[in-house]
């Protein structure tokens, strides 16, 4: 490798000083600074970001042993886990869909055949006076 003759060159063994404890601190708080500003601006980035690491963390090692015990492609191996996985929450998502509207209808029959209770019900709360601690109210 040859050099310039006229850049200067530093010299090899000549070390870089060190920093004292006041640049320290000053390059550390920029640097925190820096890093809050980072996620103030980026904050709605994080959470996604955070939840795609840790499914990828955590569905690593089913990936892993699908490639390595069945001997199919590293892609293929994740699109099936990750294709599982879906239908899993596709089926438990259709199953309280289910739940739910067995319940709306539930509660839809209930109404229906109590319509005609609710005037009676009203009634028999105006005769009655609300009573709470000491104090007596009159409806």
């Amino acid at each position: 490798m040859e050099t310039n003759p006229e850049i200067p060159q530093p010299p090899k063994n000549k070390k870089s000083p060190q920093w004292n404890w006041t640049t320290k601190l000053i390059v550390g708080l920029i640097l925190a600074a820096l890093g809050l500003i980072l996620v103030v601006r980026f904050q709605d980035f994080i959470g996604p970001l955070l939840t795609a690491f840790l499914i990828a963390y955590l569905f690593q090692p089913l990936g892993s042993g699908l490639h390595k015990y069945v001997r199919i492609g590293w892609r293929g191996s994740v699109a099936i886990v990750y294709l599982f996985f879906a239908l899993v929450i596709l089926g438990l998502v259709t199953w309280g869909g289910v739940a739910l509207v067995e319940q709306v209808q539930n509660l839809i029959s209930f109404i229906q055949n109590n319509l005609d209770k609710i005037p009676a019900f009203f009634d028999e709360l105006s005769q009655n006076n609300l009573v709470i601690g000491p104090i007596e109210i009159d409806t």
